[in-house]
């Protein structure tokens, strides 16, 4: 596996080095990476040539980036007032208890989180994808 270093910058080179593409490169290597580490998101501030308070705060505000590791697999509940609604908390905290596991952290065999995110906008789609006659 590539360095992360050589990940930074073969994706900045692929995305030429444009800030406005900032969120995309964000993406791309925390696929690669699983996370982007304080020395990435410096690293990524660096070749864009923009603060590093920018790339800290792009990554804190989108639920799908992590400035921490996070499982190989990642359990994420829906926080809105709908599933709150139809009880998604109990189940969360059932499977927190379940997994010994708190509410985003990682344990040491790396195997698995749980944490909440926010809506994924897609609560007003049928569960069942079977076409209705």
């Amino acid at each position: 596996m590539a360095g992360e270093g050589e990940i930074v910058t073969r994706v900045l080179e692929g995305r030429k080095a444009d800030s406005t593409a900032l969120l995309q490169i964000l993406r791309e290597i925390q696929e690669e990476t699983g996370w982007v580490s304080p020395e990435v998101a410096q690293k990524v501030a660096a070749g864009l040539r923009i603060p590093v308070t920018h790339v800290a705060s792009v990554i804190q505000f989108y639920s799908f980036l992590h400035g921490e590791p996070r499982g190989r697999y990642r359990i994420l509940f829906s926080d809105n007032i709908t599933d709150r609604m139809l009880g998604n908390l109990a189940l969360f905290e059932h499977m927190l208890k379940r997994l010994k596991l708190k509410r985003g952290e990682t344990p040491a065999d790396g195997a698995v989180s749980v944490d909440l995110t926010s809506c994924t906008g897609m609560r007003d789609h049928p569960h069942d994808s079977a076409p209705r006659r």
